[in-house]
């Protein structure tokens, strides 16, 4: 095969061809990393995507110039897949190349300026810049762009090069670096090579008499290795015992009477501690095993539809065991960082070393870890979210999607646009596994496919142990406000059962969907409120660290005095955000202990941890928070939740706003008494006879799934027909506006008119300084579909001819 489609990690079209070089003909494969040239003197890692002979020479292509890998890195289902998500979600591969991989594992080259050796310098005619960059380059020879961005301002930095270039004092290489570095440990051994220990070592010990230092860490040191021959002595805790100091360990050494040395080391502690069996499953559970290897046998899978605290957990761990048995490997995918901790700690008593996790709060050198130890097999069940699928799964049995309704599966800030569940489905199939899907509050297109008998429908509608399910209680907040039987946000009845709660020692989740602590600061006497500068969004005020933020774009800005436009002190804040409901809390129940979950307050590393163990010890009495409380907390304490202001999960511009408001409400519901079965759940509402606060009173699973399908069917939204949406970005309005109505022009020519919406402003008209419309498109859901998928190709290149477009961003959302 003397030609090879090298897919590049850069958002371009298709892959690119290269010359396979004669030594490397016998050894190349697809799926491994080769280092490629591009564009001049740019070099990248790009993956061999296909080999092939025969090729149309209309160019000259360039010539591979090194193999990174002795065998593939990415197996041929990850290929498959990747194509399969190109094709699907309208993306470039480049996109999945570079996300898929973590940024360690792709060499790319850096630019690097050196000192030219055959020219006199002329030091009187330069500038300061130049003086600078050319003595540093005296001592240095080498400097990238980072290490000069140091000491010359970076717009500069361009300017200074381009003049030394032409004084022909230095030149630009590019040089290929390598970022992954193991991490190394120092360890600490007596060096017997040197050192008869029976003969010499009353000598030595004398020899160190004036030494004592010296004497006593060699003592310790022999100690250790004579105590426990196996272990190795690590060189912090000699320190940690001793208080020696590093100048002792050298002097050491130097007398050759111990050695210092190096062993590679994981960054990810993997658990060491003691391993336990699982409970033993209920009869409901038994049966719906049953019911999940009988779809197996038949190559269906599953939607796991069961009720908060039925045991769901208890049901993957007995697929998963069947798989470890079998040597095949397990991906549990769940929606947030924020659920791995409970989960993790479940699974590793039973699992120990057998279990990994990734997320996005690992660092890139231990992702590097984690895809090393995936592609070694030494890894057979991974714990992850989304990016996981990406990882290269040898021998991949079974994949869990836990939590399968939640949003964060369908991520819209990333680099391309893809469902993880739906893409979790694809998966499987291309690595003949089987799939899970599990949830309380299954997502619609799920449900609607398992009525279609397209997944197996498995219930579990009762609680483990035969525990009772919570009890709801809906109050009527505008009557509590006529009765003068409220204070600040909650009504007198709620106060009195968070009391009754106290009372018993018991704790209570207070749930409110909105970071922040007020939604605007607004000046009184004129009306005037703080946009961000970046984005058309009135900024959030955050009390906690005295600032206004955009949730959009991050910009922050100091609460202002007075305001800036008529300076009047006469400044209050309008809206209900999570903080302030906190201090409301801590005012009302002034003796109790309140913590707070919600993004801002979880930023730490370990900021989940300790408020799980907070929790888990009865320090923390009521826990207030937005949705990250409704998942995955597991204590038996917690017997009451609150909803304060229920109506705010209804009023949103979303045609799932009323699917997500049951789903929420219902999933922080299974958070109360899943142990004592005395649950109770109170919803604070202006509108008491709304539907979806109806259904989630009566619990009616089958009667609340029909009413939200029929209002879908009604006015033509998932599961009924496939969602389209095309957003386009630039930071000129007129320009935007432009392409977006030449861009409907073209939809016309080739798409049914009643299949377009728009094009319309988007619903935030500006974000990070970029204007932005769209395009909603509804495609039936039968074999045309791909027709008009290929239809919105053509128009989509239709659109790319027009260069005054080319500056226009366009992003394309497949099944939002």
């Amino acid at each position: 095969m003397q030609f090879a489609q090298i897919i590049l990690p850069l958002n371009l079209k298709g892959t690119f061809t290269y010359k396979v070089p004669a030594d490397f003909l016998d050894k190349i494969e697809v799926g491994m990393r080769v280092l490629v040239p591009f564009r001049g003197k740019k070099i990248y890692t790009g993956i061999v995507a296909e080999l092939f002979n025969d090729f149309e020479e209309t160019f000259v292509p360039k010539e591979i110039i090194n193999l990174l890998d002795n065998q593939p890195i990415v197996p041929q289902q990850q290929l498959e897949f990747w194509n399969w998500l190109s094709s699907y979600y309208l993306c470039n591969l480049g996109e999945i190349y570079r996300l898929a991989f973590p940024s360690s594992l792709k060499l790319e080259s850096e630019t690097y300026v050196r000192l030219l050796s055959e020219r006199t310098i002329d030091w009187q005619n330069l500038d300061a810049n130049e003086t600078y960059l050319l003595q540093a380059l005296e001592v240095r020879q080498m400097l990238n762009l980072q290490e000069i961005e140091a000491f010359i301002p970076k717009k500069e930095i361009i300017k200074t090069i381009n003049a030394l270039i032409d004084e022909r004092y230095i030149s630009v290489d590019e040089k290929i670096t390598e970022k992954y570095k193991a991490k190394e440990v120092a360890y600490l051994r007596i060096n017997r090579d040197e050192l008869n220990i029976k003969i010499h070592l009353a000598e030595v010990i004398s020899s160190l008499k004036k030494a004592k230092k010296q004497q006593e860490l060699f003592l310790l040191l022999l100690d250790k290795e004579t105590e426990n021959p196996d272990k190795p002595v690590r060189k912090s805790d000699i320190f940690d015992e001793g208080n020696f100091n590093q100048s002792q360990v050298k002097l050491l050494i130097e007398k050759k009477l111990i050695q210092e040395y190096y062993l590679e080391k994981y960054r990810i502690e993997s658990y060491e501690g003691k391993i336990e069996e699982i409970e033993e499953l209920t009869d409901i559970q038994k049966t719906a095993i049953l019911e999940i290897n009988q779809a197996f046998e038949e190559d269906k899978n599953v939607l796991l539809h069961g009720v908060t605290s039925s045991g769901k957990t208890h049901i993957y761990l007995e697929k998963i065991e069947d798989c470890v048995i079998a040597g095949e490997n397990v991906l549990l995918l769940l929606p947030e960082i924020a659920l791995t901790k409970q989960i993790t700690i479940r699974l590793e008593k039973k699992y120990g070393k057998k279990l990994g996790f990734y997320h996005n709060k690992l660092t890139d050198f231990e992702r590097v870890e984690v895809w090393k130890k995936i592609k070694n097999n030494e890894l057979q069940i991974l714990i992850g979210t989304r990016n996981s699928l990406f990882l290269p799964y040898e021998n991949l049995g079974l994949i869990i999607v836990d939590e399968e309704h939640d949003s964060a599966y369908r991520q819209r800030d990333q680099s391309f646009f893809f469902n993880a569940k739906d893409s979790a489905m694809m998966l499987a199939e291309f690595y003949q596994s089987r799939l899970i899907l599990g949830s309380a509050t299954p997502s619609l297109e799920s449900y609607d496919l398992a009525m279609k008998d397209k997944l197996r429908y498995v219930v579990l509608n009762e609680r483990f142990g035969e525990v009772d399910l919570p009890e709801f209680k809906i109050i009527d907040i505008k009557e509590a406000q006529n009765q003068k039987k409220i204070v600040g946000n909650f009504s007198q009845t709620m106060i009195d059962e968070i009391n009754r709660q106290l009372e018993e020692r018991k704790q209570t989740i207070i749930l409110h969907n909105r970071r922040g602590y007020a939604n605007v600061v607004e000046c009184e006497t004129c009306g005037h409120v703080t946009y961000c500068s970046n984005c058309d969004v009135v900024m959030t005020y955050h009390k906690a660290s005295n600032e206004l933020k955009c949730h959009y774009c991050g910009h922050r800005a100091s609460k202002p005095i007075s305001c800036p436009s008529c300076n009047s002190d006469n400044l209050n804040t309008r809206g209900i955000g999570v903080e302030q409901i906190e201090e409301e809390v801590q005012k009302i129940f002034s003796d109790s202990e309140v913590d707070r979950m919600d993004v801002d307050s979880m930023r730490k590393k370990f900021a989940y941890e300790k408020l799980y163990e907070k929790l888990e010890n009865g320090e923390t009495d009521i826990l207030v928070g937005t949705q990250m409380i409704s998942k995955g907390l597991d204590f038996d304490n917690i017997e009451l939740v609150a909803i304060p202001k229920a109506d705010s999960m209804i009023h949103v511009q979303d045609f799932r706003a009323e699917e997500r408001a049951y789903q929420l409400i219902t999933q922080v519901a299974g958070r109360a008494g899943r142990i004592s079965g005395k649950g109770k759940i109170l919803i604070q509402t202006y509108n008491p006879l709304h539907s979806v606060f109806e259904l989630i009173k009566n619990q009616n699973i089958k009667e609340t799934y029909q009413y939200f399908l029929d209002e879908r069917k009604k006015f033509l939204y998932p599961p009924f027909v496939k969602l389209i949406m095309i957003e386009l970005k630039h930071r000129k309005e007129d320009k935007v506006n432009r392409a977006s109505q030449f861009l409907g022009s073209i939809f016309r020519k080739y798409i049914p008119e009643e299949c377009i919406l728009g094009p319309e402003k988007s619903p935030i008209a500006r974000l990070n300084n970029l204007y932005q419309y769209q395009v909603l498109l509804k495609f039936p859901k039968n074999r045309n579909y791909r027709i008009y998928k290929e239809l919105l190709l053509k128009s989509f290149d239709e659109f790319d001819e027009i260069t005054a477009y080319k500056s226009v961003k366009k992003d394309v959302f497949v099944d939002f």
